[in-house]
């Protein structure tokens, strides 16, 4: 009987803790809202993940998102270091400067990847 309840406690924190490390992300969406101010109307903030991603997979970026995990050069940052790189990337050309497309509303990402300089 001790051996079945010790085992159920151990199987619990697995199933607890297990998800949360698998699906473990980081907080990028809140860091690019804050580096950029922008306002919860705003089409970027509402665009959410798609500012830097396209569909339903996160591993499909759009050429904002590819830019900006070129300059990322790791896939987990902190968020200082990712503001860093958001500043780091907004100069970048896409027939305009990122910067330039993000304060005008309109998604980064919208440029075709031909465009990049």
């Amino acid at each position: 009987m001790h051996r079945v309840l010790i085992g159920t406690i151990l199987a619990g924190v697995c199933l607890g803790v297990i998800p949360g490390v698998a699906g473990a992300r980081p907080n990028y969406k809140p860091v690019f809202i804050k580096t950029y101010d922008l306002k919860p109307e705003s089409a970027l903030a509402k665009a959410s993940c798609g500012a830097c991603h396209m569909g339903a997979d996160k591993k499909v970026r759009n050429t904002y998102g590819k830019e900006l995990e070129k300059v990322m050069g790791k896939p987990a940052l902190s968020d200082a270091e990712f503001a860093a790189a958001l500043k780091k990337v907004e100069e970048k050309e896409v027939k305009v400067k990122i910067i330039d497309l993000i304060k005008a509303d309109k998604s980064p990402g919208d440029a075709k990847p031909a465009d990049a300089k």
